[in-house]
């Protein structure tokens, strides 16, 4: 094991001890998302475990990071799936967004300071991301327009970014599916009431 992710490794059992377990009850019966305790794993690193070194992050490989989320486990599994989108989604934004995007948000996804969330799951599909819905069209001045609705999303409301999976066509299969990353602030953005999910 590298001295780098033994580090990482500590900084994750010390949040679960110090920072999970102790306020995850609350967490939960507020249902709410702990932005506080997020700002914490960022700042010890954390939310940009795959992200390159350049845009602040580690530089883990994804086989890395899974032992990071089992030790943030010991305080709570949803906390520690959620710390998780985050970190797929910023390695996907530092690692295959265009440069404007990094320019104004690889830095802030890799230190905690925005949350991003990934969003797949629609209410008629699940797995089967093939039979989705949600459509993205390319508009003339380089902007797309995107429709759908999506299901099981984590972090709704408290994300800052979305990296939302659509299709660009009705063409069956996968050719044509794109992840788009949506600002919380975009125009037309709405959510739901959230599930009512058991204790």
């Amino acid at each position: 094991m590298s001295d780098k992710l033994a580090t990482i490794l500590q900084a994750a059992r010390d949040h679960a001890e110090q920072v999970i377990l102790p306020n995850v009850d609350a967490w939960n019966a507020t249902k709410t998302w702990p932005r506080d305790a997020s700002d914490k794993a960022g700042a010890v690193g954390l939310t940009g475990l795959y992200a390159p070194e350049e845009f602040g992050g580690q530089g883990l490989p994804l086989s890395e990071g899974i032992q990071v989320y089992e030790q943030l486990g010991l305080g709570d599994g949803a906390y520690a799936f959620a710390l998780s989108m985050h970190n797929i989604c910023t390695f996907a934004g530092c690692g295959y967004g265009t440069d404007a995007f990094k320019e104004k948000w690889a830095r802030d996804l890799t230190s905690g300071r925005k949350l991003a969330n990934f969003a797949l799951t629609e209410p008629q599909s699940g797995s089967d991301a093939t039979n989705m819905y949600s459509r993205a069209v390319i508009n003339d001045d380089g902007t797309w327009t995107i429709s759908g609705a999506k299901a099981w999303v984590s972090l709704a409301t408290e994300a800052d970014i979305y990296f939302t999976v659509v299709k660009t066509s009705n063409e069956p299969g996968h050719q044509d599916m794109a992840m788009i990353a949506i600002p919380a602030d975009a125009p037309g953005l709405s959510f739901g009431p959230l599930y009512d999910t058991p204790s």
